[in-house]
């Protein structure tokens, strides 16, 4: 699943059930740094701001389990652009968790997922969902994701289990658990050799003055 695609309910409807502003339709979207390491960065302007966080899914273990979901947190704070927010954007291999750290001193935290079957952990946020776990090997579809807008698991494909689906709460929707290849953001890997983990994504968005 595409970025656009994971804020598809966020464009469609405000928080308030109202059309969202400008701002609202084009939110600030942050991947994994190539290099490494976090980021900080400062509001464009005044104002309460919602940040939603998935943390990375899991490898799967060929033969003995699809891979899990990372976290979900989602954290809404009034910040001015004089103040930072730092944001490490997580991954899957090497094990990296998404975290905010914000001027307040708040730090939210997107976990995970683990390659041996457990879904990440998530803690800090005003909504904390955590990962789903792998299930076991033999062709069972993936567990879907927690939350209102969490994910759906993959399909199996054969001998092969899905993996776990992301979890979210609307209007956000969680990435889909993998069937072969890639998963969608947050979602766990299907077990099919080759099957690769989704990455982890922090959006930013204004919420009003």
């Amino acid at each position: 699943m595409a970025a656009g695609q994971l804020l598809h309910g966020l464009v469609g409807q405000g928080l308030n059930g109202r059309k969202p502003n400008a701002l609202m339709q084009t939110p600030y979207v942050f991947t994994h740094l190539t290099a490494g390491g976090a980021r900080a960065w400062s509001v464009p302007r005044v104002g309460y701001w919602k940040f939603v966080a998935w943390g990375p899914g899991a490898p799967a273990n060929n033969g003995i389990n699809g891979g899990a979901s990372g976290a979900y947190v989602e954290v809404m704070r009034f910040l001015t652009p004089s103040q930072n927010v730092t944001i490490q954007v997580g991954l899957s291999v090497p094990k990296i968790d998404t975290v905010l750290t914000f001027p307040d001193g708040t730090i939210a935290t997107a976990g995970a997922a683990s390659a041996n079957g457990p879904g990440g952990l998530a803690a800090g946020g005003d909504i904390n969902l955590g990962g789903t776990a792998g299930v076991i090997a033999g062709g069972i579809n993936g567990n879907p994701g927690l939350g209102t807008g969490g994910g759906p698991g993959g399909a199996a494909v054969g001998a092969n289990s899905g993996g776990a689906g992301a979890p979210a709460n609307l209007p956000f929707i969680g990435g889909q658990g993998g069937s072969s290849g890639a998963a969608a953001i947050g979602a766990g890997a299907p077990e099919s050799n080759g099957g690769i983990p989704g990455q982890g994504l922090v959006v930013a968005f204004f919420v009003k003055k």
